[in-house]
């Protein structure tokens, strides 16, 4: 077997416990297997088949499933570049982290779930940290610029949610919702393309969030 047909996450390979194997490598077959299959469905046993190891080499490098989950979610955060004082003003620069971190997350289905659900990751830290610098570097005081981190936080969540049950369900959604409201969210979501979906929503929830938080902008300075 040539080396390149070992990394193919596709063809299961006879189990060893001697495994060339890398995190970064593990990473990435999880990352195509939970999209494809569902992260929800992903376990250690499932994973070690498809990369024809055994369960116990790949506990070799990753702790457990709580590590797995990092491990992906990491892979996928690190690819998020946050814009340095040079790209703009702050409103500019919180407009493009947001757009990048919506972007890549978006690439995998259910990774917004897997994210939301697990515990906070060292890449995590590192764009949490960066959103507050963003709004500090704005003029925001560090309690304002907390207190922002926690409404784009939950703003984020929640809009990954509502994506989620709008777009799977919409059709079941309609038929219900129109024996008693023939006008109702769910028919008018129809109406909108998958590209309308994910553009339009992004730059109005963006819009709303960005007034909202410069209306806090000065109103709470740090506590002496």
């Amino acid at each position: 077997m040539t080396p390149i047909e070992a990394k193919q996450p596709s063809r299961r390979r006879q189990p060893t416990t001697n495994p060339t194997l890398s995190r970064e490598e593990i990473a990435r077959v999880a990352l195509e297997l939970g999209s494809t299959e569902g992260f929800e469905q992903l376990s250690m046993r499932s994973l070690a088949r498809v990369l024809g190891v055994t369960p116990m080499a790949l506990y070799h490098h990753v702790k457990d499933k709580k590590d797995l989950n990092a491990l992906i979610i990491d892979s996928v955060l690190t690819q998020v570049q946050v814009p340095g004082a040079d790209f703009g003003d702050w409103k500019q620069r919180l407009a493009e982290l947001t757009r990048q971190h919506y972007v890549e997350r978006n690439r995998y289905p259910g990774f917004d779930v897997l994210l939301y659900e697990t515990r906070i990751t060292p890449q995590g830290t590192r764009l949490m940290e960066s959103y507050i610098q963003v709004l500090l570097d704005g003029g925001f005081s560090q309690r304002e610029a907390v207190l922002g981190l926690s409404v784009l936080y939950t703003q984020g969540f929640g809009a990954s949610l509502l994506d989620r049950q709008l777009a799977g369900g919409a059709q079941r959604m309609g038929k219900e919702l129109s024996k008693t409201n023939p006008v109702s969210v769910a028919s008018h979501w129809r109406h909108l393309s998958d590209s309308e979906k994910s553009e339009f929503f992004t730059a109005i929830r963006h819009d709303i969030l960005v007034a909202g938080l410069e209306s806090i902008r000065g109103t709470l300075p740090d506590e002496e």
